[in-house]
């Protein structure tokens, strides 16, 4: 390994331990107001958090419904408001972006079910954060 890939590894190993600074911190912001899975995105060291459902044994509109009322409480704790990630006829996904620790945090979550797609969409349209 040469001495220039010696130091591309280190400044990813870096660019990787502010992505885990920001995690915590974006965990202790949250606390228990939201389950959050975290991955360090392997390419930018940026911090891609989906936000998750505890129960996987009720109908996915209810997951769904707590998922939504979970990021928009996140928001309201970032002071950021979330906008369209993706959209098709039979998804729509809402991602809050921040940046903690000089680390993107993409903070998103994917609905499926017509009614919460539809409730997403009026959240948008109708919610309003302090900056």
């Amino acid at each position: 390994m040469s001495a220039a890939e010696v130091a591309d590894t280190r400044l990813s190993a870096g660019r990787k331990a502010d992505a885990l600074r920001a995690g915590i911190a974006l965990l202790a912001l949250v606390q228990d107001a939201a389950t959050l899975d975290l991955a360090v995105t392997p390419y930018t060291g940026g911090l891609d958090v989906s936000v998750a459902v505890e129960r996987w044994d009720v109908p996915a509109r209810e997951r769904e419904t707590q998922v939504l009322s979970s990021l928009m409480v996140i928001s309201d704790i970032l002071g950021r408001r979330p906008v369209i990630r993706r959209e098709s006829e039979d998804a729509l996904t809402l991602e809050i972006s921040t940046v903690l620790f000089d680390t993107t945090v993409e903070i998103w979550a994917r609905f499926t079910t017509p009614e919460v797609m539809a409730s997403a969409r009026w959240v948008l349209e109708t919610a309003t954060v302090a900056l």
